[in-house]
């Protein structure tokens, strides 16, 4: 019997490589993507792409890109957010809900 691989890791966890399934879903918050999705929405409606937010808050466009993937569990800090809305000109509030979620 032959051991499987065990050379893939994810998130600390290694995985065998016939068992790693690249569309595998992140587990984040109610609350994160939903101010993943604010974030987003705003930075499309003023036609900001990734890249030209990704340099104004000192992080690359993969980074952005990550956040805004459903296969990441990368998020945003309070400090991107912060300068996120300095960017697009609003209160870092309108990234988060009126009520608790």
């Amino acid at each position: 019997m032959k051991s499987p691989d065990f050379s893939v890791v994810r998130r600390g966890i290694f995985y065998p490589k016939n068992r790693y399934k690249t569309t595998e879903i992140a587990m984040i918050s109610t609350l994160d993507q939903y101010i993943i999705d604010a974030v987003r929405k705003k930075r499309r409606a003023q036609k900001v792409s990734q890249a030209m937010l990704g340099a104004w808050i000192g992080v690359n466009r993969g980074f952005i890109g990550q956040v805004e993937s459903p296969k990441c569990d990368v998020k945003y800090s309070v400090t991107h957010l912060n300068e996120i809305a300095k960017y697009l000109g609003c209160s870092p509030r309108d990234f988060l809900p009126e009520k608790p979620l």
